[in-house]
């Protein structure tokens, strides 16, 4: 592990609970619908881009 001074980041949302991911929040589950092996460069999101949650804020 080597620090490179920038911020560590992580996308949260209701999607996250419940899988599985890599040690770059990408998806694994996705990531695997491309075959047995990750290839160098795979993009997965780590929640779906796609998919709407309901959400209040409650203060």
């Amino acid at each position: 592990v080597r620090g490179t001074g920038m911020i560590l980041t992580a996308e949260l949302g209701p999607g996250i609970v419940g899988s599985i991911y890599d040690g770059l929040q990408k998806s694994l589950t996705d990531l695997m619908k491309e075959g047995s092996f990750i290839k160098r460069g795979a993009k997965a999101f780590a929640l779906p881009r796609d998919k709407k949650w309901q959400f209040s804020a409650k203060i």
